[in-house]
């Protein structure tokens, strides 16, 4: 849950241009306890959903430097490439790539896969894919 509503945040933030802080309490106020049909939408994980939002921010630059020239490798790129939901996936699958050494790679890319299938058909799952394996290959994770 905290990867997805990192990629809700991301996504305001680069609507709004929002401080972190801001974001993260409009989050707080309008999505914590959400119901849906099945229930009660699980809490996300606060200190994960913080510093994804925040590392993201700080790190904006060196990660759009990062997906650009790896869209730009001759990846199947179709026009929704500046969609902003795809883009915030790419943000922070990347910043995860970068920082979550901890974690193993194929899961990160799988999450945000997950994330992206939720929104979009398999050209978008495989436009995120490839991006994101390939940023992979290049950190040498």
């Amino acid at each position: 849950m905290a990867r997805l509503a990192a990629v809700q945040c991301v996504y305001q933030w680069l609507q709004s241009g929002a401080d972190a802080k801001d974001i993260l309490a409009y989050y707080n106020d309008h999505f914590t306890g959400l119901k849906v049909d099945a229930g009660e939408v699980l809490p996300p994980d606060r200190d994960l959903l913080s510093e994804l939002l925040q590392g993201v921010q700080e790190r904006f630059h060196d990660l759009q430097g990062m997906i650009t020239s790896h869209l730009n490798k001759g990846l199947q790129t179709p026009e929704s490439k500046k969609d902003l939901i795809i883009m915030s996936c790419l943000y922070c699958g990347a910043y995860e790539l970068m920082t979550h050494h901890d974690l193993d790679p194929p899961l990160i890319i799988s999450e945000y896969l997950h994330i992206t299938r939720s929104f979009y058909n398999d050209s978008e799952v495989k436009l995120v894919n490839g991006v994101l394996d390939s940023i992979k290959t290049t950190l040498n994770r």
